[in-house]
């Protein structure tokens, strides 16, 4: 048979969505068939589920001409059919391959839909699907079914120990399927009324301000006119009192009908408010899935890679009835996957392992998910051997993931979370599992779309736990409106620490970088225009005396960023962007203002990492270069922090323009692209590239070579000073014997 391509892609789609309902119901019941005890009406109902879902996937797949599926369906059906028949229930191995297959034709369908190329093979594991299996350690059924220890390590039984039947799955009414697309055009209408919405609440304001305005104009008029009466009366024969008081009369009127619209406004504004919101929130609802539709996958999958890993596991699900945003759970799936692959092939320790532990032979992984007002809380935890943050760390820095100067000053937790930097792994090996560079990152990037985050708790020898916390819903925001430039830009308020007014004497310079104090902490200070490369002639921040602040914090990192104005915070309907514009860094989305103007929402995480990690050096404060006096450049090259630090203060107290590099390597490339250095003081020992090093290439170069170089070290050896000497050096100054007098001497003799 041959299908028009259109028609059959539009197939695929249908057949895609029934795969998986179908899969769901096969796999309860397998699981369910693995329970001790079941009576024989319950387990002959979950036969007859197995059977009905194989045969619906093998007719439907039939209709596609899609034969391997078809085979594979067709046998799974036949071999259950033999164990119905002879009262048996399915070994641990059989059931295992049964998930593997579905998992595969799940896989073939959706690459098929996707066009890509096929990424298994069935072919093979349908060979497998043959009568001697059903008589590996074949079990008849007995009331009370007992499964030892040995049965348990050779078929890799993982029990479903709790799986939490759905609220939602009882029916109360009439239940209808509409077509996504066409919901999802509704829930933009509703959307744009909120838009609505808030532009006529400005509308409102506006004629509640010019009413002000209007009654203020009456007052006056009243004045004057009391102001004038002596006069009318002296001249009774003017008509000019009496059309000054019509005119008023007219006024008044009119005052009054402005305040009746005004209040008729009012309650359209606040009913239109109510009704529009309720809409956008049960609209929403209706959007709202029980979360348990991702946990059974997940315990399928589990199931798979515990059996190619060859580990014994049960598993505990809790809080399926938790409901989540459709479009959440659809991107969730990825991570939660990524989690349980990490909790069963590194958390889980084989068998032998636990057993010396002393802990059961049975791994353990629990997942949960809890419903926390607006948020969601999942949980994926294990009773392993726990995560070694130090071993971590170490990981990441030989993979030259991070530098040894920043592990230096990370606790714990943070030296947890590089397990989530894009190449991290922790085996050299690489397998179908583990050792190709990519997962938890993948969990760090979602949750990052999802406005989510993610922590870990660990115990050694007692297990890990993923703590995943994300919104229910993602459309509706509060944001904070500012203005940079000409341009207006949002925040999301739960980003948001505090908005503040700094001057010219709350900036403080801490390592060339401009800071300012916030309850005693030391934040960076940037500017927008100079993050989102904004034309600066049209911003105000150059010759303001004071500037607006917006501070952002996420996790344990602030962010001071200077603004031109904060307008209003208001509540905003989040437009996520579509390829390519959703790769456009420091944006995460877009609105509407009230009159239909696209205004972007700002990734505030985005942001934060782009000020930290980059290169600019903000100036807030505005120099009067006619003014300034001319201030020698010092470049302090060292990797000790306190040395750095010391030397600078000294450098700086003395009028010197200071600028600090960690090692010779980085101080090279800032030579590269400033050569207008007046001297340079290094260190001996460091990183990368040491101080001796350094001094050789600055003297190799002829546009460098002419730039004093005064080392400073600890190595106070004769060898070590001749071979600064040799390279060029035209000071070497003993840490032993430091003393600032000697520096700034021996730097006034050579600038």
């Amino acid at each position: 048979m041959s299908l028009n391509p259109k028609l059959l892609k539009q197939l695929l789609g249908i057949f895609s969505l029934d795969l998986k309902d179908q899969i769901e119901v096969a796999s309860e019941g397998l699981f369910s068939l693995e329970k001790e005890g079941v009576p024989e009406q319950e387990r002959s109902e979950y036969y007859a589920a197995i059977l009905r879902a194989t045969h619906n996937i093998k007719g439907a797949a039939r209709g596609l001409d899609l034969t391997e599926i078809v085979d594979a369906s067709h046998k799974i059906e036949t071999l259950f059919i033999e164990l119905r028949d002879n009262n048996h229930v399915p070994p641990g191995s059989f059931i295992d391959l049964c998930l593997k297959i579905f998992e595969q034709i799940q896989a073939v369908v959706n690459a098929m839909i996707a066009g890509n190329k096929i990424p298994v093979d069935l072919t093979e594991l349908v060979k497998q699907l043959v009568p001697d299996i059903l008589t590996k350690k074949e079990v008849k059924h007995k009331p009370s079914r007992v499964i030892t220890k040995k049965s348990d390590k050779e078929s890799n039984i993982i029990d479903t120990a709790q799986l939490s039947k759905s609220k939602s799955s009882t029916v109360t009414g009439e239940v209808i399927k509409v077509d996504l697309n066409k919901f999802n055009q509704v829930a933009a209408l509703s959307d744009e009324l909120l838009v609505i919405r808030n532009g006529l609440s400005e509308h409102y304001s506006v004629l509640q301000s010019m009413r002000g305005k209007l009654g203020g104009i009456i007052r006056q008029c009243k004045k004057t006119v009391n102001q004038q009466s002596e006069v009318f009366i002296s001249q009774p024969n003017t008509h000019t009192h009496g059309s000054m008081l019509d005119v008023l009369d007219t006024i008044i009127e009119f005052e009054q009908d402005a305040t009746i619209l005004q209040d008729r406004m009012r309650s359209v504004v606040n009913n239109m408010g109510r009704v529009s919101s309720s809409l956008n929130y049960d609209l929403r609802t209706l959007r709202l899935i029980p979360i348990e539709n991702i946990f059974k996958s997940l315990t399928r999958s589990l199931r798979v890679i515990a059996s190619d890993l060859g580990k014994s596991v049960t598993v505990d699900v809790k809080g399926g009835d938790t409901e989540v945003d459709r479009t959440v759970l659809d991107c969730l799936q990825d991570p939660l996957i990524h989690l349980v692959r990490n909790a069963v092939d590194h958390g889980i320790e084989s068998a032998d392992k636990r057993k010396i532990s002393g802990k059961k032979e049975k791994g353990h992984i629990t997942i949960s998910a809890q419903a926390m007002g607006s948020s969601i809380r999942i949980e994926i935890a294990d009773d392993g051997e726990g995560i070694c943050a130090d071993k971590i760390a170490e990981l990441a820095l030989k993979r030259k993931l991070i530098s040894a100067e920043k592990i230096e000053g990370m606790n714990e937790q943070n030296k947890l979370k590089l397990i989530f930097l894009p190449g991290f792994s922790s085996r050299d090996e690489v397998t179908e599992i583990s050792g190709r560079g990519i997962g938890l990152d993948v969990v760090k990037s979602s949750l990052h779309l999802l406005k989510g985050t993610v922590k870990i708790e660990t115990e050694k020898s007692k297990g890990t736990k993923f703590i995943l916390q994300l919104p229910v819903m993602l459309t509706i925001e509060r944001g904070l409106l500012i203005r940079v430039a000409d341009q207006h830009f949002i925040l999301p308020t739960i980003e948001v620490e505090r908005t503040l007014m700094i001057s010219a004497t709350d900036i403080v310079t801490v390592e060339g970088i401009e800071t300012i104090l916030s309850y005693g902490e030391a934040i960076p200070l940037r500017r927008f225009d100079e993050l989102l490369e904004i034309d600066k002639t049209k911003c105000q921040q150059d010759n303001a005396e004071q500037w607006m602040v917006v501070i952002i914090k996420h996790d344990a990192d602030h962010v001071a960023f200077v603004v031109d104005d904060i307008l209003a915070e208001r509540e905003m309907v989040l437009k996520p962007l579509k390829s390519p514009l959703k790769s456009v860094p420091n944006v995460s989305g877009a609105t509407y203002d009230e009159s239909g103007n696209v205004i972007i929402i700002l990734d505030t995480r985005s942001l934060i990492r782009t000020a930290l990690q980059g290169s600019i050096r903000t100036h807030i404060v505005p120099k009067n270069i006619q003014n300034e006096k001319y201030s020698p450049k010092i470049l302090v090259v060292d990797d000790s922090l306190t040395t750095r630090t010391l030397e600078q203060n000294t450098l700086e107290a003395q009028g010197f323009t200071v600028t600090t590099a960690i090692d010779g390597l980085l101080a090279l490339k800032i030579l590269h692209k400033d050569n207008s250095f007046d001297l340079i003081v290094t260190d001996i020992e460091m990183p990368n590239m040491n101080g001796f090093e350094l001094t050789k290439h600055i003297k190799e170069d002829e546009k460098l070579r002419s730039i004093p170089v005064v080392i400073v070290s600890s190595l106070d050896r004769d060898e070590d000073k001749k071979l600064g000497m040799d390279v060029g050096a035209d000071a070497y100054i003993v840490k032993g014997n430091f003393e600032s007098k000697a520096l700034l001497e021996t730097i006034n003799r050579l600038i």
